[in-house]
C-alpha cells in the first residue's frame, strides 16, 4: 500500500506543475501563473523580482525523488528516504507559497483579500501529493 500512495503522491506533484498557482482578479484585471511563472525565490522572499528558476525546479526534483523511490521500492525498500525527501520538498513548496502570498497581500494593504482568493488549485494539489507520498513512505511494508 505504501508504494502506491507514493506513486499517487508523485502524480499529484507532477499535475500541480501544470495547474494554476496564481489565479487572481482585481479591478477588472485577471492574472494567472503556472509553476513556470512563479520564481523559486518567491518561496523565501515575496518581494523578489527574479524570474528564474521557477517552481518547476523544486517540484520536478520532488516528483523525481518520489518516482525513483516508487520504482525501486520492491528491490531496495531502504530507499524510501528518497520519497520522504521528495514529499517534504512538495509540502515545503506548497506551505511556503501560501505563506508568502499571505505576506505579500498584507504588505500591499490587501488584508481583506484571503490567500485562497489569490491562489489556484496547484498549491493544494502539490500539498496533497506531498502528504500522500509522505504517508506512503512511512507505511511499513508488509511481510512478503
Amino acid at each position: 500500500m505504501g508504494p502506491l500512495l507514493v506513486a499517487v503522491g508523485a502524480i499529484g506533484i507532477i499535475v500541480s506543475i501544470f495547474l494554476k498557482w496564481e489565479d487572481f482578479s482585481l479591478g477588472g484585471r485577471h492574472q494567472t501563473a503556472k509553476a513556470t511563472g512563479v520564481p523559486l525565490k518567491f518561496l523565501i522572499d515575496y518581494t523578489t523580482s527574479s524570474k528564474d528558476p521557477s517552481l518547476v525546479v523544486i517540484l520536478g526534483v520532488s516528483a523525481a525523488l518520489c518516482v525513483i523511490a516508487f520504482l525501486v521500492s520492491t528491490q531496495r525498500p531502504g530507499l524510501r528516504s528518497l520519497a520522504i525527501l521528495g514529499a517534504l520538498l512538495a509540502i515545503f513548496t506548497a506551505v511556503m507559497y501560501g505563506f508568502q502570498v499571505h505576506q505579500a497581500l498584507h504588505a500591499l494593504g490587501l488584508a481583506r483579500v484571503h490567500t485562497t482568493d489569490f491562489t489556484g488549485p496547484a498549491p493544494y494539489v502539490a500539498l496533497a501529493g506531498g502528504v500522500l507520498a509522505l504517508i506512503g513512505s512511512l507505511v511499513p511494508r508488509g511481510r512478503d
